[in-house]
């Protein structure tokens, strides 16, 4: 019975296009399994239940729930796949993850049937092409647990060349999310705080070559100091010994900041 219902089905598909696979999994067309490669990729396994060539349209935003304590993942494109008349077909996606504080998918680690992203996080993706994935995984995870700019950058850590751990996102790739969150007019959290700005005056002096960004940024923050507390607080960037630092480069900025031009 259950056979003989899905060749009626499968007859009425045309050949020519492409079908989403979760209408054709809702259909019981196709099979759909998912586990874990690493923590960026996973491995779709596709069956093919018909006796018909299938082509198949995976659709962005289409999500994975985990079976365990491991995050649940979206995928990061749109595929096309061509599945054989019964036979299965296997693929290595590349995925976000989307529950910032859960552990990060690991080999063999399980996930439920796909589910269809909707609302501010799919609006988001549908845009978030031309953005470095790490700036689309900060954005996805301020719209999924609220996470603030310090709480990405504590998350998404690497490791230096001495074993040391380290942010793995710079400041510039959250202003590409915050960018985009901003035009889409999405709520979120990456709007940088003041410790974020001393974060990123920092960063750009561990870089050595982004003098005068650097010195851009602290000039613009001890003219919000001065705007907000006077004088008395206009270099209060000193606090963390950046400002010398960053005007040891840029003798204008001294200047202007001896000047008064932060008044400006």
């Amino acid at each position: 019975m259950l056979a003989r219902r899905r060749r009626r089905r499968a007859r009425r598909l045309d050949p020519r296009r492409r079908h989403d696979l979760l209408d054709l999994r809702k259909q019981g067309l196709v099979g759909v399994s998912a586990e874990g490669l690493c923590a960026e990729r996973i491995l779709l396994t596709l069956q093919n239940r018909t006796d018909r060539s299938l082509r198949v349209a995976v659709p962005l935003g289409t999500r994975f729930r985990a079976h365990g304590s491991h995050q649940d993942v979206v995928l990061r494109h749109p595929y096309r796949l061509q599945l054989p008349p019964r036979c299965e077909v296997q693929a290595h996606l590349p995925f976000f993850c989307l529950e910032a504080f859960a552990r990060s998918p690991a080999w063999g680690d399980a996930f439920g049937p796909p589910r269809r992203l909707r609302g501010p996080l799919h609006r988001f993706l549908l845009h978030a092409s031309g953005l470095q994935p790490a700036a689309a995984q900060a954005g996805i995870w301020t719209l999924t647990d609220g996470c603030t700019r310090a709480d990405v950058r504590r998350r998404l850590v690497c490791e230096d060349g001495s074993g040391r751990h380290q942010a793995a996102i710079s400041h510039a790739a959250m202003d590409q999310a915050q960018t985009l969150l901003d035009d889409l007019a999405i709520e979120h959290h990456l709007g940088p705080t003041r410790a974020d700005q001393l974060d990123r005056i920092e960063e750009l002096v561990r870089a050595g070559g982004r003098r005068g960004e650097a010195a851009r940024w602290a000039l613009e923050l001890a003219a919000e100091d001065f705007a907000r507390h006077g004088p008395a607080h206009a270099h209060s960037v000193e606090s963390r010994g950046l400002l010398v630092r960053v005007l040891a480069w840029d003798r204008r900025v001294a200047d202007a900041l001896a000047a008064g031009a932060v008044l400006a």
